[in-house]
């Protein structure tokens, strides 16, 4: 119970610690730093649990999987933080789930739609601009900000199918710890950001303690400590539990927004919130409860596997 909620904090934080980032590192700036401190902090649990690194054969596909697993959608969200309020970053996150489902059915087809998942899909989309206030229109800066935060969702929901295929599913594929793919993914997110980094920079003004501190808490805690809690929890619990933290995190974001950075939560933001998590809860087969189990196993599977890379 103490490792699910450590997860949960630690998704559900990351837009505020991001935030503090902002202050004065840039986007690129936090991504390579958070996949510095990632890379380190998984490096030390291989080096202790005495764990190797994937085998050659693996890396062109980690290579791919880093860039869509960590340096894009990571860089990404720090521009949708940067234009938006966390707390909507947050929510839009929770359609993680529909967009398994679209991406699976567009680019991996292994199963059929349902009429219950379609509604899923709709649902959330309706959610979406409840939690915008569509109505009151949207201005450039929040567009930005909404359309930052989708793009980052996309990208991580693609990654999750990727990897089953290429990395940890099949009789393909050999069986290499989740530890030592995330520390290897974790790795080349660094070189892949590197460059980046030395030819724009990554600050725009002298760093001050609270967004080090927000790099610091954004890489080791939000991506290392919660890689290596969520494999626990997917190997000591069910694939339902383990997949429902997802569910949770836009909680403790919205929360954290109101009460660290004091955005106004307006009526519609929780209820928009609550509409998408029905919408992904069905696009997912995760409700209503017990039906559809055999179709949204590979979906779940999917969750699984990107897990190691959040």
């Amino acid at each position: 119970m103490l490792a699910y909620l450590v997860v949960v904090f630690g998704w559900g934080l990351n837009p505020l610690f991001m935030f503090w980032s902002l202050e004065t590192v840039t986007p690129i700036g936090i991504t390579f730093g958070r996949s510095v401190l990632a890379a380190v902090a998984l490096l030390f649990a291989c080096l202790v649990t005495r764990t190797r690194l994937p085998p050659r054969a693996l890396w062109p596909r980690l290579i791919v999987y880093s860039l869509l697993v960590a340096s894009i959608p990571w860089m990404l969200v720090a521009v949708a933080i940067n234009h938006t309020e966390t707390s909507i970053v947050g929510i839009i996150g929770a359609t993680m789930a529909i967009w398994v489902f679209i991406i699976n059915l567009l680019f991996f087809p292994e199963q059929r739609p349902t009429p219950l998942r379609v509604a899923g899909i709709f649902l959330g989309f309706i959610g979406i601009l409840i939690v915008i206030g569509a109505w009151n229109g949207i201005g450039s800066g929040t567009a930005i900000g909404v359309g930052a935060a989708t793009a980052t969702v996309v990208v991580f929901a693609f990654s999750m199918p990727y990897s089953h295929r290429n990395l940890t599913g099949g009789p393909e594929t050999p069986s290499v710890s989740p530890i030592s793919l995330s520390a290897a993914t974790f790795v080349l997110a660094s070189v892949e950001t590197l460059p980046f980094v030395l030819i724009f920079g990554g600050t725009h003004g002298p760093v001050v303690p609270s967004a080090a501190i927000g790099v610091i808490l954004s890489g080791t805690v939000s991506s290392g400590l919660v890689v290596v809690l969520t494999l626990y929890l997917v190997k000591q619990t069910d694939s339902t539990t383990a997949s429902s933290m997802a569910y949770l995190t836009p909680l403790i974001t919205v929360a954290a927004g109101a009460l660290v950075l004091g955005e106004t939560l307006t009526w519609y933001e929780p209820v928009g919130g609550v509409v998408v998590l029905l919408g992904a809860a069905l696009a997912q087969g995760i409700l209503p409860p017990g039906r559809h189990r055999g179709r949204g196993a590979k979906e779940i599977e999917n969750l699984e596997s990107a897990e190691t890379g959040l």
